[in-house]
This record gives structure tokens, sequence and C-alpha cells, in this order.
């Protein structure tokens, strides 16, 4: 596993370790595919409306395999961002939430709303986990969510929580 610092937004101390599945920005103008690589990965604590949850099942994004092949951009390089964290789409558990979480509480199970940065009506612009920046994806063992990107799903499901990761 590789070790490389990530850069913070400087918003809030950084104190949460975890590793990831990361890929990097690509040379020059025509890059060519990329590969994942495990590396350490450190989180900002989460805000008041944040969560931080633990991935548990997720699924293969058409996306993500857009990224790795670089097309149709190097999704690093229209982040700004040297590394990368992908992973859109999946089933977390709600480790800790912030002061003025409602909407889920720790130990929750939930789907990843992946809205990364919504347009003035609530539709998304940027996918979370994709080309939001600054997000980290949930090919990282913890991350960081925003509260309207969990949604709880019911205790007393039918489905097994593999099933909700294709939602």
């Amino acid at each position: 596993m590789t070790t490389v610092a990530n850069e913070t937004n400087g918003d809030n101390a950084v104190t949460i370790q975890t590793e990831a599945w990361v890929i990097h920005e690509g040379e020059g103008d025509n890059p060519g595919p990329t590969k994942l690589v495990r590396e350490e990965w450190q989180l900002n604590e989460p805000g008041p409306e944040q969560v931080l949850v633990t991935p548990l099942y997720g699924c293969w994004e058409g996306n993500m395999g857009h990224a790795l092949e670089r097309q149709p951009v190097d999704i690093c390089k229209q982040r700004g961002e040297k590394r990368v964290v992908f992973g859109n789409a999946g089933v977390v558990r709600v480790e800790r939430v912030g002061a003025e979480v409602t909407t889920v509480k720790p130990g929750d199970n939930a789907i990843l709303f992946c809205n990364g940065i919504p347009d003035k009506y609530g539709y998304p612009k940027r996918i979370f986990g994709y080309d939001a920046p600054g997000t980290v994806g949930l090919l990282a063992r913890k991350t960081v969510l925003e509260q309207h990107q969990v949604i709880p799903i019911p205790a007393d499901t039918q489905y097994s929580l593999p099933a909700w990761a294709a939602f």
C-alpha cells in the first residue's frame, strides 16, 4: 500500500485516517488508461450536517469505467485534484453524525444518494464520488456524506443489503 498525503480544504482539521482505492491525475494531454492503487487517505471530521459512514456494498457504475479509461475526460484534471477516490452507488452504515443531522443515526444502514452538487431545483449538476470536487467515494473504507446524501433503509425491509446497493 502506498502512502500519499492528500490535499484538504482547510475548513476542518484532518483527523480520520482510512484506506481507499485511488486514481491519480494523468500526465500530458492524452494520458491513457489508469489503474486503481490502494493508499492511505485522510478525511476531515464531519461537519454539523454531515455523517461519517462505512461503505458496506457497492455497485460498479458506468462512470467508474470512464474514470479508469480517462474517457471522455481525466476526472482528476476535471476536478482539479492530483488523486481521486470514486464510487457513487451503494449501501453504507452510519458511524457518526453531526450535531444538526436529523435523517439518520449511528448504526443505521442507508443508500447513497449521489447528488454531489445540486442545481437550484435540487437536480444533480455534479455527482458525489465522480465529478464533484472534494468528494471521497465509496471505494474508501470510510467517507463523509452530507445528510441529504443518505437515504435510510427501513429496518424491516424484505430486501437484503446487497440488493439495496443496486438501487
